[in-house]
């Protein structure tokens, strides 16, 4: 059974990434290393960078975020394990643009099943999309092509004890329409 602090610490950690993801922090330029990453070797190469968009500055910097958010929660989750790693698989999303890198702990000594992923797409939002969206008086740029950008930080995290709660999140951020234009 887990100690009390460890119980809070979960607690805190999935609560830091709900802050973390609600007030992008001003300070984080996005080209920088992100540091706990850097330190765990755990970067992989950027999914926008791979595609044929050049990314806005907000873009990058978002996708930075989210993936230095990524490494410093599953530092946390692997520090309060004592003794799980997490692996890693990174996906691209062929049809459109973008992708994702997916963090899987298994069978730790206090975690049964941990995943921390996160996702950067981009592309063409569906023309039933557009029709939708206008029907209830979105306002969007003209025509039935409208470029969209969107991320992801997901969490899933179940202890073996029964007695500790788990945990499932999800943060997606989808820019203001009026910010289709400068992806």
């Amino acid at each position: 059974m887990l100690r009390h602090g460890r119980r809070l610490g979960l607690a805190a950690a999935a609560g830091a990434a709900a802050a973390s993801v609600a007030s992008l922090s001003a300070a984080h330029d996005g080209g920088s290393q992100p540091r706990a990453a850097a330190a765990a070797g755990l970067l992989t190469p950027a999914v926008i960078s791979t595609t044929s968009v050049a990314p806005s500055p907000m873009a990058a910097r978002m996708e930075g975020f989210i993936r230095e958010l990524q490494a410093e929660i599953c530092a946390a989750v692997e520090e309060m394990d004592g003794g799980g790693r997490f692996e890693a698989d990174e996906w691209l999303r062929k049809a459109e643009g973008g992708g994702g890198v997916s963090r899987v702990l298994q069978n730790g000594a206090t975690f049964e099943k941990a995943g921390v992923n996160i996702s950067v797409v981009h592309g063409q939002l569906p023309v039933a999309a557009v029709k939708q969206m206008r029907s209830r008086n979105v306002a969007l740029p003209e025509g039935d092509s409208i470029p969209f950008f969107a991320t992801g930080l997901s969490l899933v995290i179940h202890p073996h004890s029964p007695m500790v709660p788990t945990v499932h999140e999800e943060h997606i951020r989808i820019p203001a329409v009026n910010s289709f234009s400068n992806l």
